[in-house]
């Protein structure tokens, strides 16, 4: 079964972001729609769109190794190593990887990952197979390069390198707002609407998620504001910080 990272409470939410002058003058970024099951069920195949990415976590423990395959109409967009960080200290997730596969096309995706637990024999495979319903033109995209990403729980400060990323998972009621900005040596380079299986064929529309990667510029203190306003509620803005070194 499909386990989804639990790094921070995936409420709900229906949101769209905007840039400000802070995001170093990036253009604004259309959300990316993520999709991931929470309860995978091999007898309920899931659908999605060609175009959409579906995210898998594989997990194993410290010093184990995860090796993953896709095979039929998907590709894989992004690869990142996860660590969570709460109230400043950093917990890996083992060895916690974290696949986002795009759609390329109609057809079949098998996503499968061979988890190896270090100090055990025992291999474990991990599979979901998903289809995609629809065609579309599909862009070129850069070679993957395998990432660590830092998610924050918490808003007390923490320490990155500069080749690192950062993820923050919000989540407001649906009709509510997310909007998130930036100050200092970094820059918003994906903003994603997460929608989530669970356990069904068709992603739940009524409690949906928005995640904001960060990716350093260079050294300093960066803050990531994500103000966050739930239906008939007064809005609330939370300060990441991160020490870039």
């Amino acid at each position: 079964m499909m386990k989804a990272l639990a790094l921070a409470s995936l409420i709900a939410m229906s949101a769209c972001s905007r840039a400000t002058a802070d995001d170093v003058k990036a253009p604004e970024l259309p959300p990316i729609q993520i999709v991931h099951s929470t309860d995978y069920d091999p007898d309920k195949t899931m659908e999605i769109d060609a175009g959409a990415i579906y995210r898998h976590t594989f997990t194993t423990n410290e010093g184990g190794s995860i090796d993953v395959k896709v095979t039929g109409a998907g590709r894989i967009v992004n690869d990142y190593s996860v660590v969570s960080v709460q109230q400043g200290k950093f917990f890996p997730y083992g060895g916690s990887r974290m696949i986002d596969v795009q759609a390329t096309g109609k057809g079949k995706i098998k996503v499968e990952g061979t988890i190896k637990h270090a100090g055990s024999p025992t291999v474990g495979t991990d599979t979901a197979e998903y289809i995609v319903k629809t065609d579309g033109v599909i862009k070129p995209i850069a070679p993957v390069v395998h990432r660590t990403i830092y998610k924050p729980s918490h808003t007390t400060r923490s320490k990155v390198n500069k080749t690192d990323f950062v993820g923050r998972y919000d989540g407001v009621a649906k009709g509510g707002t997310i909007v998130a900005s930036i100050s200092g040596p970094g820059k918003i380079i994906s903003r994603s609407i997460i929608k989530t299986f669970n356990g069904e064929t068709v992603p739940d529309e009524t409690n949906l998620t928005m995640e904001h990667i960060v990716q350093p510029t260079g050294t300093g203190m960066v803050t990531l504001a994500v103000t966050t306003t739930w239906p008939n509620a007064k809005p609330r803005t939370y300060n990441f910080e991160f020490e870039v070194e």
